[in-house]
């Protein structure tokens, strides 16, 4: 649960900074690896509000 809420003060905090933020998807493989989305390629996105 930490985690979660660490990653949601972050983007509330790039909000309020008009920042970008990066990141990546990912899935577990029935081995529990992750996989990548997008062949790990970032995601870059910038938001005007959490909902």
């Amino acid at each position: 649960m930490r985690v979660s809420i660490y990653n949601v003060d972050a983007i509330h905090n790039t909000i309020q900074e008009n920042k970008k933020i990066k990141f990546q998807y990912f899935d577990y493989t029935l081995e529990k690896d992750i996989q990548f989305r997008r062949n790990g390629e970032y995601y870059i996105a910038s938001y005007y509000a959490l909902s």
